[in-house]
Order: C-alpha cells, then sequence, then structure tokens
C-alpha cells in the first residue's frame, strides 16, 4: 500500500502526464500544478483502501476452487486453466486466483463510482484479460 502510494506521488510530479489520473492530478511539485484543465491536485487526494483481505488466512488458500467447492467466484475448469497460465510466471497458481478476487473488488468499485469521478481508465486486470 505504501510503496504503491509512493509509486504514484513519483509519478504524479513528472512533466508528462503517463496517464490520464495523473493529467488531472498533478503534484503540487509538477510543472503541470498551475494548468487550468486540471481536477485538483494529487496531495489533495488520499489513497483508500475499501476491502482487502490476507491472503496467508485459510479461507484465502482456497480461492483457486469453485463456489460448489468451498471457494468464492463461480469458476469452470476452463477458467481455472485460464487463470493458472495468466499473469506471467512470477505468481504462484494460487496467487493468480487472489489477485483475481482482489480485480473483483476493484471493479466493483469502478461500477460503483460515476463516470464523471473515475479518472481510472484503466481496469486494474489488464495482466488476465481474456481473448474475446
Amino acid at each position: 500500500f505504501a510503496v504503491r502510494g509512493a509509486e504514484h506521488y513519483d509519478l504524479s510530479k513528472e512533466s508528462k502526464a503517463s496517464s490520464h489520473f495523473y493529467f488531472v492530478y498533478p503534484s503540487k511539485d509538477s510543472s503541470r500544478s498551475d494548468k487550468r484543465d486540471k481536477q485538483g491536485l494529487f496531495e489533495h487526494l488520499t489513497m483508500l483502501v475499501g476491502a482487502g483481505f490476507n491472503p496467508r488466512r485459510e479461507i484465502c488458500q482456497k480461492l483457486n476452487l469453485d463456489w460448489k467447492e468451498g471457494g468464492l467466484l463461480i469458476l469452470s475448469e476452463e477458467d481455472k486453466k485460464y487463470i493458472s497460465k495468466s499473469m506471467g510466471k512470477e505468481l504462484s497458481a494460487l496467487q493468480k486466483f487472489q489477485d483475481i478476487v482482489a480485480y473483483q473488488f476493484e471493479f466493483g468499485y469502478d461500477l460503483a463510482l460515476s463516470p464523471e469521478l473515475n479518472v481510472s481508465r484503466s481496469p486494474g486486470f489488464e495482466s488476465f484479460n481474456r481473448p474475446g
């Protein structure tokens, strides 16, 4: 959480915005801070975690299971295979399923926000995107 927050802060200070988010919320220390098309300054934002879970808890060891098997999500065998093969090799298969659950929380939050207030243009789960 703190590491990602520091990364966002550093990116908000760059002279050229690397995303829409940093375009509309530059840092006060950025050369872009006086632009009229900004929505505010990065320093005025508060980073919150609306939902989270401890991946080491016993229940989180079952996130790779279909709900009928004691898991949380509705997962076909095809879904399980796809998730296991996605997101590169740095993560264990279980970590990939835990990430999918985290993406579901994030996506639900995105849907709850008014489109005018949601400055994110990225769903956050690009590493999983499934072809058609």
